[in-house]
């Protein structure tokens, strides 16, 4: 019956499987031809039986090819990022976007098409960051033609315990390597013959920016209305995103379904005269304004799901049929995975189809639990019940992703969502009458009064008590058995008549014996961890769960995120003197700005940590000393004779963890 309803199921979960072991296999061409052959062998194999035998095996084996599909895709969008030379080349690329504003530099995203050679230009593929000196150029302009010269520099991670994967993040948008850039880099720019549409788009939203600057409307204010009502998040301080956060509505930030539904409705409103045979036309103008809104947006990725799940729905209702809305969903998904297999891996992806998988699913459910008949009471337990349905659904994934938990959410949601919806609406409305300045001024005067609001009320959500749960984590299996036991257990409570309660209690009992053998694991553990901080150092000892954590300040975010994920308990000792000796774990560990072979000898450590600006390695023999490790914590820099005195100890490992990452090492 689920495979009746919900074709999409028996395509999208095979697909996605396929990528996700993509993340470890990478077969070559013959495979995938060998595969194809024998895949196309079964399906026709399958047509010349007995029906009682041929539909398990087309099932089976159309299974396997939407499996192998999804393993060719990722495989080859991996082997599109080209490897790049460590030294100074030419290059030749594109510009994504336009440049973002950082504290020191502007940052300018590159899609890159060659490089050049003695022979001319040779062929590469894949993308860059490149951070530019303030000395920006006007024809910085998304699409434009860029000749320049940098260094590529491989995007790597910390190696901090579980910190996030930057680089698997950001190889997945394309990106394998950074760079550094000045004015005198940048050999020429110039504009395509042909731009490409999203480049078109990105030029389209920039011009409606300026609408809004027009105006009057500036500063944090113009930051929250770009981001709302065109996905523009590049001029939001993190300070406005923090707020946001906290107050448990930074997703009316992210332009996805919400907007996309709103964009709907209000054609739908303003279309209301458009009855009986005329319906369809009110329809396909709901499609019209859902792409031409996807298109002055940039084209982001979450407006592009959410307008693809809208207009199959609203398509079956022009075509008559009725639509189950979670095909819709997988449907829209599809299409996003076989342009770009890698989505899968995105936090925004996972967050915004799970919200709305929930609320499809459940929220009905929830919110027909109480019958109320008033307007505005039916208003609040609707907009109340879709909050905790949508939270319920992402709690697993938010925690794992970033360690913290929205305790006010259906206060903010009830309260500051319908003030924040008529501002986006108001938004669109200062779009629209922008012809007529006079129109426009004034609706813009509004819309900042209602910007005034929203971020009034916003920072007041975020500084209720214990707005936020902090600290909390856990680990990727623990997120994926957890989603498991919330789905099977709201699927339980909102029909219990026909399922039996074993299922919910065997997921119980699963993510229990996780908890409990990751617990286990951690209270055997004994490690020195020296954490990849900046501009201070961090040493720690692990025994058991807990963990001991030297260091100059006071709050170390990167032992934060491991001790939330892995349940430790954490205490922080402040170093405020040079040098400092701890003997823990059956060794002896010397933190110093100082060396000396007198130091050395009367501390006698096993490992040697190297911390502060200012360096001081006297200049002696150092013999007869004997280390495990010299580590180098990030802030240091050494001069190129401090070198030579330093490889003149007798050390196991010299560690930067600058180059190599966090210095973690197990004590038996």
């Amino acid at each position: 019956m689920l495979n009746k309803e919900i074709p999409f199921i028996r395509i999208v979960v095979p697909l996605c499987a396929g990528i996700i072991v993509g993340l470890w296999v990478s077969p070559g061409v013959l495979f995938f031809v060998i595969a194809a052959i024998l895949m196309s062998a079964l399906l026709l194999v399958s047509r010349f039986f007995d029906k009682s035998l041929t539909n398990p095996l087309f099932g089976i084996t159309a299974c396997l090819s939407f499996f192998l599909y999804g393993l060719f895709l990722y495989t080859m969008e991996k082997n599109k990022i080209n490897e790049l030379p460590d030294n100074e080349r030419i290059y030749v690329g594109v510009l994504e976007d336009y440049p973002t504003e950082k504290t020191n530099s502007f940052q300018l995203e590159i899609r890159l098409c060659g490089v050049m050679d003695n022979d001319g230009m040779l062929p590469v593929s894949g993308k860059i960051v490149l951070y530019h000196d303030k000395e920006i150029n006007d024809g910085l302009i998304p699409g434009n033609i860029m000749i320049f010269r940098f260094s590529p520099v491989r995007i790597s991670n910390k190696g901090n315990p579980c910190e996030f994967d930057y680089r698997f993040y950001m190889e997945n948008q394309g990106f394998k390597y950074y760079g550094f850039s000045d004015s005198e880099d940048i050999i020429e720019l110039r504009s395509p013959k042909r731009r490409r549409f999203r480049y078109s788009a990105l030029i389209f939203r920039e011009k409606l920016l300026n609408i809004y600057r027009s105006n009057g409307i500036e500063g944090d204010r113009l930051a929250i209305i770009a981001a709302i009502t065109l996905g523009e998040k590049g001029l939001l301080e993190q300070g406005q995103k923090e707020i946001f956060s906290k107050a448990g509505i930074m997703h009316i930030m992210a332009v996805s379904g919400l907007h996309a539904g709103i964009v709907s409705l209000l054609v739908s409103w303003l279309l209301f005269f458009l009855k009986g045979k005329l319906r369809p036309v009110r329809d396909i103008a709901a499609i019209a304004a859902l792409w031409a809104f996807a298109f002055v947006t940039g084209l982001a990725p979450s407006v592009l799901r959410a307008g693809l799940m809208f207009s199959f729905l609203i398509a079956g209702r022009l075509m008559k049929r009725p639509v189950n809305p979670l095909n819709s969903l997988l449907a829209s998904a599809f299409i996003l995975i076989i342009a770009s297999p890698s989505v899968i891996f995105s936090t925004g992806f996972q967050l915004s189809y799970m919200a709305v998988f929930y609320i499809i699913s459940f929220e009905k459910h929830l919110s027909g639990i109480i019958d109320i008949k008033k307007p505005l009471p039916a208003y609040i337990w609707r907009s109340a019940s879709t909050a905790v349905t949508a939270q319920a659904g992402t709690l697993p994934l938010t925690i794992t992703s970033f360690n913290k938990f929205p305790t006010w959410f259906i206060f903010s949601n009830v309260l500051i969502l319908p003030v924040a919806t008529a501002a986006l609406i108001t938004g669109f409305l200062t779009l629209l009458t922008s012809p007529v300045h006079t129109i426009s001024l004034t609706v813009a005067g509004i819309l900042d009064k209602m910007i005034q609001l929203t971020e009034y009320l916003t920072k007041k959500a975020a500084a209720l008590p214990l707005s936020t749960i902090d600290n909390i984590g856990m680990t990727v299996p623990e997120c994926i058995i957890l989603i498991v036991v919330i789905t099977t257990a709201i699927r339980y409570m909102t029909n219990r008549k026909r399922l039996s309660p074993i299922l919910p209690l065997i997921t119980v009992l699963v993510f229990t014996a996780t908890v409990t053998i990751k617990a286990f694991i951690v209270s055997h553990e004994d490690k020195i961890i020296v954490y990849n901080t900046i501009g201070y150092p961090a040493i720690a000892f692990q025994t058991g769960k807990n963990l001991i954590l030297f260091s100059d300040s006071s709050s170390v975010t990167e032992a934060q995120k491991h001790k939330a994920t892995m349940g430790l308990d954490l205490d922080i000792i402040k170093l405020n003197r040079n040098p400092v000796r701890i003997s823990a774990l059956g060794k002896k560990v010397m933190i110093t700005g100082k060396i000396d072979e007198t130091l050395l000898k009367a501390i006698n450590p096993d490992i040697l940590l190297l911390k502060g600006r200012d360096i001081d390695i006297a200049d002696d023999q150092y013999e007869n000393n004997s280390l495990d490790a010299i580590i180098i914590s990030e802030e240091v820099y050494l001069k190129p004779f401090q070198r030579e005195i330093l490889s003149r100890l007798q050390a196991d490992t010299i560690h930067p963890v600058n180059d190599k990452g966090a210095f973690i090492v197990s004590v038996q």
